[in-house]
């Protein structure tokens, strides 16, 4: 063989090393830069498992730190309800009372109001008896007198009697029976009655009739005045037959007998 053939096997040969050497030269930095990969991979890993580790005990940590601060939360709020609830029971208590007393200055209010009601329907009656006194005094001392209407009346009931003879008298310085006594002359007047006017002629020498008495020898006429002024009025009216007085009289007017003689006699005070 000769020394160029040897020459080129040799370099043909050292030619395939260095091929190989490089390819291996090029794996082994490929698998160099996987590992490093891997190495950064794996520290990641590493450091995101740290993390994971630290973030849990964080949250466990604050969870048992949130737990504690809500039960304290809710003792405080335990705590400030009872105290609430104490202010509110001292507040029901002083309302409560507040309103007893006020039912108690109620009652003794209505007490006194009950007491002076009474005392005011006391007054009101004693008033109203007083003025009933009044009134029962005022119509005995009031003078007798006719309103128009009665003087209508009783001319009315009288209207048969015209013309009769009719003596009216009553006694003398009876100023309260003079005045009824002219009031009836001129009613009777109005009915045509031929009244004979001996009004304040009459001297007792003792007792007095009282009322008024209607008397005579006509009978019938002396119960149609009779029966008119009772009816029409609320004066006194002595009934038929009643007594006289018994003792004696003296007259200053007309002594000539009527046939119905009306006396005016006394105001009787009942």
């Amino acid at each position: 063989m000769s020394a160029n053939a040897i020459l080129s096997g040799s370099v043909g040969k050292n030619s395939e090393i260095d091929s190989l050497t490089l390819r291996i030269q090029d794996l082994a930095r490929s698998i160099d830069s996987w590992n490093g990969w891997m190495l950064g991979g794996l520290l990641v890993t590493v450091i995101a498992a740290a993390l994971v580790l630290v973030t849990t005990r964080v949250i466990v940590v604050r969870s048992k730190q949130l737990a504690e601060a809500q039960a304290q939360l809710d003792a405080a709020k335990d705590r400030q309800l009872s105290e609430d609830l104490k202010d509110k029971d001292v507040e029901i208590q002083g309302l409560k009372t507040a309103a007893e007393s006020a039912a108690k200055d109620i009652g003794s209010a209505q007490a006194d109001a009950a007491r002076a009601n009474a005392k005011a329907a006391e007054a009101n009656k004693t008033a109203e008896d007083e003025r009933v006194e009044r009134v029962k005094l005022e119509a005995q001392v009031a003078p007798r007198r006719l309103s128009v209407a009665q003087e209508q009346a009783i001319a009315t009931r009288c209207l048969p009697l015209r013309f009769t003879g009719v003596r009216v008298t009553s006694y003398a310085l009876d100023a309260e029976s003079a005045i009824l006594a002219e009031q009836i002359v001129n009613t009777l007047r109005a009915a045509g009655v031929n009244v004979d006017d001996n009004t304040a002629s009459v001297v007792s020498m003792g007792g007095f009739a009282l009322g008024i008495h209607v008397t005579g020898t006509d009978a019938a006429a002396a119960a149609i005045i009779r029966q008119a002024i009772s009816t029409e009025t609320s004066l006194a009216v002595a009934p038929e037959g009643s007594p006289m007085p018994s003792a004696p009289t003296m007259g200053t007017g007309n002594i000539t007998p009527e046939p119905v003689v009306v006396l005016i006699g006394v105001k009787p005070i009942k």
